[in-house]
């Protein structure tokens, strides 16, 4: 074997170690399967109860972990169950039967006072007009 043979030869031996075929790969190669896919971020946290309000109507809506309250001004309140939001990237959605919540995770201000809300809030009453507003989480008591 003459001397340029031998750092070929070491060349591809060392080459042969990196095998992304070999038995004790852990990335899914040797089963043709696709690598692991780098971790999620974690979950967006709408376990929080929610205080919304709006103008033009006046109306607020609070969001509890037993139910959905809307009040309105001269009208009757309405209550439904809190079966937990469907959660999307920056929206949040409370389906209470005829009564609809919309969370935005998307900066507001209720045009009256100068006070920011983190949320942009739309809630639907059966076949009424759907109320806009703004939301915060609820403070703890």
């Amino acid at each position: 074997m003459s001397r340029a043979t031998i750092p070929i030869l070491l060349a591809v031996l060392g080459l042969a170690g990196c095998n992304p075929h070999s038995s004790d790969s852990t990335d899914g190669a040797a089963t043709g399967e696709p690598a692991s896919a780098p971790a999620s971020a974690p979950a967006k946290d709408v376990s929080s109860d929610f205080d919304l309000r709006g103008t033009a109507p006046l109306w607020s809506l609070i969001i509890r972990s037993d139910r959905l309250l809307l009040t309105r001004a001269g009208g009757e309140a309405f209550t439904a169950p809190n079966d937990g939001p469907q959660v999307m990237s920056d929206t949040d959605l409370w389906d209470g039967g005829p009564l609809k919540v919309t969370l935005i995770e998307k900066g507001c201000s209720d045009g009256i006072s100068d006070r920011t809300y983190a949320f942009t809030a739309t809630v639907e009453l059966a076949d009424e007009a759907a109320f806009k507003g703004c939301a915060n989480r609820a403070f703890a008591h």
